[in-house]
């Protein structure tokens, strides 16, 4: 069951994307009540959005816990690719190292070995990400509020 605090970020945000507009800061100063919240909110929005075509991991350092998202596939393109500059609001770019898996690894019972991961990599990609926010300013959020918008971009 979905937390009230969860269903109104995930209704604003995907507003937000359907009409292509930008959220005030305000809209979004709540708090979310730990990363398990955020994640609430991320399988709303992801349930509207549809076919996920890949995901995505990072830390902001080795230390942290690595958080994930999905890509959606309307956001993937190949190479070579344009796209219209005026279509994003906050444009950035980031390089990223893309795996390409041979096979599946459904949920284990156990956590993967090193191992398994690297034997399901089939090839590793160069990557371009493009960094957009659907806030007219990001400063200033709660934490758990930037990562869940962070991860629906």
């Amino acid at each position: 069951m979905s937390s009230e605090r969860a269903t109104r970020a995930a209704r604003l945000l995907t507003c937000a994307r359907d009409e292509s507009t930008t959220l005030p800061a305000e809209a979004v100063s709540f708090s979310l009540e730990g990363l398990a919240e955020a994640y609430e909110v991320q399988a709303l929005v992801a349930a509207k959005l549809g076919a996920v075509a890949a995901w995505k991991t990072g830390a902001p350092s080795p230390e942290a816990e690595p958080i994930i998202a999905p890509i959606f596939k309307d956001l993937v393109h190949g190479s070579p690719a344009r796209l219209e500059a005026m279509r994003f609001r906050r444009l950035g770019i980031e390089a990223e190292i893309a795996y390409r898996l041979c096979r599946d690894l459904p949920a284990p019972a156990e956590p993967y070995t090193r191992a398994d991961v690297i034997a399901a990599i089939g090839a590793i990609l160069p990557a371009i990400e493009i960094v957009d926010s659907r806030l007219a300013a990001c400063e200033d959020l709660d934490p758990l509020v930037s990562i869940f918008l962070r991860l629906l971009e």
